[in-house]
C-alpha cells in the first residue's frame, strides 16, 4: 500500500514531462501537447518520483483541464484530490471564469469539485478548437464545466 503521509502538488519541471506522458499512456490518455506551458502543469511526487499530474490549458479567461492522472499504485490515497485542489488554486491565480474538461469515466470524481455536465454544442469556440476537444476525446466523452464567473 502507498505511503499515507500528506503530500502536496507543485509545478512540474520540463524534465518531468516524459514521466507525466508515461503515466498518461498507462491510463490510455492523450499526451501533453509539446507546447504545454510548464507553469500550468502540476505534479504530485513521492520520493522524488512523479506519481500524479494535471495540466491546465488556458485561453483568455477560459481553461481546459487536461488529463488528471495518478499512478495506479497511488490511487485512492488522496493524490487526485490534492492535484484538483492545486489546479483549482492555479485557476484562481489566473482569474479564469470557466474551466472545461472531457472525461469518459471520471464524472463522479469531478462533480464534487463543482463541475457539471454541459452539452458539447454549448462549449465556447475557443475550447472546441483545441486538439483535445476536436481529435483526442471521443464524441461520447462527457463535457463538464466549472462556472467561476459569478465569484469574480
Amino acid at each position: 500500500m502507498a505511503n499515507q503521509r500528506a503530500l502536496g502538488a507543485r509545478r512540474a519541471t520540463p524534465s518531468e514531462f516524459a514521466r507525466i506522458n508515461e503515466l498518461l499512456a498507462q491510463a490510455s490518455l492523450p499526451p501533453l501537447p509539446s507546447d504545454t506551458s510548464v507553469s500550468n502543469v502540476l505534479v504530485a511526487t513521492r520520493d522524488d518520483t512523479v506519481i500524479g499530474a494535471v495540466a491546465l490549458e488556458v485561453m483568455a479567461r477560459l481553461g481546459l483541464l487536461r488529463s488528471l492522472v495518478v499512478d495506479p499504485e497511488h490511487r485512492r490515497t488522496g493524490v487526485a484530490n490534492r492535484l484538483m485542489q492545486a489546479v483549482l488554486s492555479r485557476v484562481n491565480e489566473l482569474g479564469l471564469r470557466e474551466v472545461y474538461l472531457l472525461t469518459e469515466s471520471a464524472s463522479a470524481f469531478f462533480e464534487p469539485h463543482g463541475f457539471k455536465p454541459i452539452a458539447r454544442d454549448r462549449v465556447p469556440s475557443e475550447i472546441q478548437k483545441t486538439r483535445e476537444f476536436r481529435e483526442q476525446c471521443p464524441e461520447e466523452a462527457v463535457v463538464m464545466r466549472l462556472d467561476l464567473g459569478s465569484r469574480i
